[in-house]
């Protein structure tokens, strides 16, 4: 491994405008190249820092855009985990263009002891995650593909033997999106990583980075079919490529369990049945509502329009339509954040899917 100051020094020294000559309230949109994070190693203290530019007002959700510098502070939180795994976080806010924090970070470490995973071209459409796995605990799988490398970590004490499908599973649908997108990403290792604590029930997918817990991995087992792997594959394009505002969340989701159903018919198992159990959760939920209208998951109702009335709504309409319409939307939005009016224009075809039927 490299040092820790050539390693771990990153900065997204990308070019960042002053909000008034780059964005407009017209607009609504954020380019991610308008961020910068900082990561840095000070003796035996890792400090993150950063700053933004988000869309408008998030009190009004109007007016201008506004720069965020170093006005604001917030201390990361570090969740530790009994196998001496750490994961930073920012609690409670999800979506980086919702909050202006300078984002600042103390962990006492020796930094050669870890590996250390984040986020190095862009900043992550969720929580800020710096994932540090010590490596006296945690093993590294390389598998390559033509694509690029993907690195496995999971404990090492772990004795349970992962099948071949269980690799190909994500390696796979990684494939299957890169051409659905016409985008492959990166060329940078993809990492997939597995917090042996029992505890770490987190299921979360970062750009160029799966992190969950081994529950999900028994679940794998259990239920191939209907394996949670595509979905958290597929948001590196759809959730970590392209974003939706937080208000949103709903169309994220949905949408992305639509794309994943598009890999379980090409590889062509899994297809009939999971759209058959969204039909049968759907039908169960206790009233139908317009999609349109969702802003959260609060609600049982909520969570099961979300993830299952949706992409069962547009797995009825015709496919080819439906994804020439997202492919259109990634290629000309990639990298910015997009408004559900944004999506409305672009995807006029979808637009009766949000209605209650």
């Amino acid at each position: 491994m490299k040092k820790i100051n050539t390693l771990l020094l990153f900065v997204l020294s990308m070019s960042v405008a002053s909000a008034q000559d780059t964005l407009t309230p017209a607009q609504m949109l954020v380019d991610h190249r308008q961020y910068n994070l900082n990561l840095r190693i000070e003796g035996d203290t890792l400090r993150v820092s950063g700053f933004y530019l988000i869309p408008y007002d998030t009190t009004t959700y109007s007016g201008q855009p506004i720069k965020v510098d170093t006005a604001y502070s917030l201390p990361l939180v570090d969740y530790r985990t009994a196998d001496g795994a750490i994961v930073l976080r920012r609690e409670g806010n999800w979506y980086p263009h919702i909050n202006g924090e300078l984002l600042t970070a103390q962990v006492h470490i020796k930094a050669d002891d870890y590996y250390i995973l984040g986020g190095t071209e862009w900043l992550p459409s969720f929580d800020i995650h710096l994932v540090l796995l010590p490596k006296d605990k945690y093993a590294c799988k390389v598998i390559d593909s033509p694509i690029r490398p993907f690195h496995f970590y999971r404990l090492a004490s772990d004795t349970t033997q992962y099948p071949d499908a269980y690799y190909r599973e994500f390696v796979d649908s990684y494939n299957f999106y890169c051409t659905f997108f016409g985008d492959s990403l990166s060329l940078k290792p993809m990492n997939i990583v597995e917090i042996g604590d029992p505890q770490f029930v987190m299921c979360q997918s970062l750009r160029d980075m799966i992190i969950f817990g081994h529950y999900f991995y028994d679940v794998y087992t259990m239920i191939p079919d209907f394996s949670w792997i595509p979905h958290e594959v597929a948001h590196q394009w759809w959730g970590n490529g392209i974003f939706f505002e937080y208000r949103d969340y709903a169309l994220s989701e949905s949408l992305n369990e639509y794309i994943k159903l598009q890999f379980l018919k090409s590889r062509g198992r899994g297809y009939e049945e999971q759209v058959e159990y969204y039909k049968a959760m759907m039908e169960r939920a206790e009233k139908s509502l317009p999609i349109a209208d969702i802003r959260s998951v609060e609600t049982q109702d909520e969570s099961i329009a979300i993830y299952h009335t949706a992409p069962y709504r547009l797995s009825l309409m015709k496919a080819t339509s439906v994804n020439t319409a997202l492919q259109q939307l990634y290629s000309k939005y990639k990298h910015t954040v997009v408004s559900r009016d944004m999506f409305l224009k672009e995807c006029k075809t979808l637009q009766h899917w949000l209605k209650s039927q």
